[in-house]
């Protein structure tokens, strides 16, 4: 979980940059680069929250092909054969090969917009953290933050690639380039879809690619939480659960004891990440 000041930061480039993409101002995503386990992809979730937009999460080393590429299969008239004994006999040149939308095409495709006023609705239930930013943004009970609807009326779903750059398959990776393209397997990406990516770009131990120069990004440096933020988070992240529920007292001598150091430590060499 990011800082509150670098989460208000990052939001309000990411609107200037949703804007910039729509009007044809701007070229290449916004990569976030940072060590595993900080946040990245909790910020990416908050974001959707704060922005009442689908969230499409995909961890590329962990990504198959079929989630990916249109799969074909064969279609027939069943009108054309006898059925006997579980078996059908077919006229082969009734027979035609289609196409199946990839998992993914379809997942962004048939996301569901939020209307405006069960956006309203929605921030009225959303976690502590993400009604702070969206007050501070000038948003209230009744009134949408001029830049969130502005973003909301061209985007409804948020597509986030995450550990981008990590070895993966040669058939991943050019399905991957396609997306940089704008395609995901024979389709275009639709056009409310606006797209994220992230990448450890420091751990040379984790089978990180080098990136090709022919790649645009908008590489934004994303950093550890400090102790405040984090216990922040996770208040907020706990206040309405049905079954945890935290003791106030318990949390005030955690953050007491630990430190900025504690909740941000990394020792890569026995796998110990922030997370």
């Amino acid at each position: 979980m990011s800082t509150t000041l670098q989460t208000q930061k990052l939001t309000q480039k990411v609107l200037r940059h949703m804007d910039a993409m729509a009007s044809g101002h701007q070229v290449g995503s916004i990569l976030l680069a940072g060590d595993p386990g900080i946040g990245k992809t909790t910020f990416i979730g908050l974001l959707a929250q704060l922005l009442g937009m689908n969230a499409v999460i995909i961890e590329i080393p962990h990504i198959t092909e079929e989630h990916l590429i249109n799969i074909p299969f064969l279609v027939f008239d069943s009108n054309t054969g006898a059925t006997s004994h579980n078996s059908t006999n077919v006229n082969a040149t009734k027979m035609k090969m289609v196409l199946a939308d990839s998992n993914l095409f379809s997942a962004l495709q048939h996301a569901t917009p939020m209307s405006d006023q069960q956006y309203l609705q929605h921030m009225q239930h959303a976690p502590s953290h993400v009604q702070h930013i969206f007050q501070q943004m000038g948003g209230n009970a009744t009134t949408i933050p001029p830049s969130i609807e502005k973003a909301r009326q061209r985007h409804s779903t948020i597509l986030f690639l995450d550990e981008y750059y990590r070895m993966t398959s040669m058939r991943i990776r050019n399905i991957m380039r396609g997306i940089l393209n704008g395609n995901i397997g024979m389709h275009k990406i639709p056009k409310n879809v606006y797209i994220m990516y992230a990448s450890n770009m420091r751990d040379p131990h984790a089978g990180l690619e080098e990136i090709p120069s022919n790649h645009q990004f908008n590489v934004v440096e994303y950093k550890a939480p400090n102790k405040e933020d984090w216990f922040s988070y996770l208040v907020s992240k706990y206040e309405q659960h049905t079954h945890i529920k935290l003791n106030p007292e318990v949390i005030e001598k955690f953050k007491t004891i630990l430190t900025d150091e504690d909740i941000s430590y990394e020792d890569v060499s026995v796998g110990v990440r922030t997370s």
